[in-house]
C-alpha cells in the first residue's frame, strides 16, 4: 500500500472520529495532539502513525467524544503473518506507555489552571440553577467570574484535578484535560454510611434529605472508580449507589453501572421509585424530590442501606459479588426487566 494512500486512508479514519487532522500528518511513531471538530476542541485530540514496520499502523483519540483510545492500521487485504501480529503488538504496546504518559501530562496541565480558575472563583451564595433544583446551599461550589457554578473534582487524596462547570439554565461542562475517572466531590461528613451518585442536584438531594454524606461522581461511568475509593479509604462503611434511573436508554445505564459498583464494594443501589404516574424525563433523586419531596427520598435510600455490607469481605467469600436485589422504598421488587439489572461484567 502506498505512503500517500496510508494517510489519506488514516486521515478519513481521524475525520470520522471528529478529529481535524494536521495538514501535515507526523508519521513517526509518537503520540502528537491535534484538534477536534467539536466546540472548543483546539488541542482535545491526539493520534500516532507508525510507517516504519511490517504493517502501517497507529492510532487516535477524541478526547471530547468519551470513546476512547482507537487503534488503527492500513487494510492489506489479507491475514497477517505471526511476525506482522508481533510487530503491530510490539508498536501497541510502546504507544500504551507514551499515551499513559501524555495523558499524565494533560491531567496536570489541567490540574494547574483548575487551581487559578478555583482561586479566582466567588464562594456560592445563591445561584439560579440551585434554585431550579429546588436545593438549600452551595454545598462547597463556587461561582466563577462569568456566572457559572463550579464544582470541583478531587482525587482520593483530596487534590483539586479538574472543576465542572454548571450554567444557569443547567447546561455542564467539564474543564478541557482535566482528570474525571476517581475523582468526585464530597457533600456532608463521612459517617456509618456514605452515599454515591452522578449528578451534582441528585446528591444534593439526597443528602438534604437523609443527612448522609456524598460523594458526587459526575457520571455513571465514573461511580465504579468512586466506590473503590470510598471502600478503599473507609473500609468499615456502608455504601450505597443513589442510581440514575435511564429507563428510556438501551440497557439502563445509570442503573447499570451503578449496580456494577455496588457489587464490587459490597453496596447497595438505591433507585428513585415514581409510581405509575412517573412524569416524561423524571429519573433521579432530584426529580423525585422535586415531586414527591425529602421524605420520599429519605425512604428510597433508607431502605436500600439495610442491602449493604458495613465492611469489605475476605477476597475469598464466595457471595461478595452476588446479585444485589433492588427495591423500592416500602421493601417492594422494582419492575425493571432483568437485563437492566444484572447484564453486568464484574472484573
Amino acid at each position: 500500500m502506498h505512503e500517500v494512500d496510508v494517510v489519506a486512508a488514516f486521515r478519513d479514519a481521524m475525520a470520522r472520529r471528529g478529529m481535524i487532522a494536521p495538514v501535515h500528518i507526523i508519521a513517526d511513531g509518537n503520540i502528537h495532539r491535534c484538534d477536534s471538530a467539536s466546540r472548543n476542541g483546539k488541542g482535545d485530540a491526539s493520534y500516532v502513525l507508525h510507517l516504519d514496520g511490517l504493517i502501517p499502523a497507529g492510532g487516535f483519540q477524541n478526547w471530547q467524544d468519551g470513546i476512547g483510545w482507537e487503534d488503527w492500521r492500513a487494510d492489506i487485504a489479507r491475514e497477517l503473518s505471526t511476525a506482522e501480529r508481533n510487530d503491530l503488538k510490539a508498536k501497541a504496546q510502546a504507544t500504551r506507555q507514551e499515551r499513559e504518559a501524555d495523558t499524565a501530562r494533560r491531567h496536570a496541565e489541567a490540574a494547574q489552571r483548575a487551581g487559578k480558575i478555583w482561586g479566582e472563583a466567588a464562594p456560592c451564595t445563591g445561584h439560579p440553577y440551585l434554585t431550579k433544583k429546588g436545593l438549600a446551599a452551595g454545598y462547597g461550589a463556587r461561582v466563577s467570574n462569568r456566572g457559572d457554578l463550579v464544582l470541583p473534582l478531587r482525587d482520593a487524596g483530596g487534590r483539586l484535578r479538574s472543576l465542572q462547570f454548571i450554567k444557569p439554565d443547567g447546561g455542564k461542562t467539564y474543564l478541557k484535560g482535566g482528570q474525571v475517572s476517581g475523582c468526585c466531590h464530597p457533600i456532608g461528613e463521612p459517617g456509618d454510611v456514605i452515599l454515591i451518585g452522578e449528578g451534582f442536584a441528585t446528591c444534593a438531594s439526597a443528602h438534604e434529605a437523609t443527612g448522609h454524606a456524598v460523594a458526587v461522581a459526575f457520571d455513571c461511568g465514573n461511580l465504579f472508580a468512586v466506590a473503590k475509593a470510598i471502600r478503599a479509604k473507609y473500609p468499615e462503611c456502608k455504601i450505597v449507589i443513589a442510581a440514575d434511573d435511564d429507563h428510556l436508554t438501551v440497557g439502563n445505564p445509570g442503573v447499570t453501572k451503578a449496580r456494577a459498583a455496588a457489587i464490587e464494594v459490597g453496596g447497595a443501589v438505591a433507585v428513585a421509585e415514581f409510581g405509575s404516574d412517573r412524569p416524561a424525563g423524571a429519573k433521579d433523586f432530584n426529580d423525585l424530590a422535586q415531586l414527591a419531596g425529602a421524605e420520599a427520598v429519605r425512604r428510597c435510600i433508607e431502605n436500600a442501606i439495610e442491602g449493604a455490607v458495613g465492611a469489605a469481605p475476605p477476597e475469598s467469600t464466595e457471595n461478595w459479588r452476588d446479585p444485589i436485589p433492588l427495591v423500592g422504598p416500602e421493601g417492594e421488587p422494582l419492575p425493571y426487566p432483568i437485563d437492566a439489572v444484572t447484564s453486568v461484567k464484574v472484573v
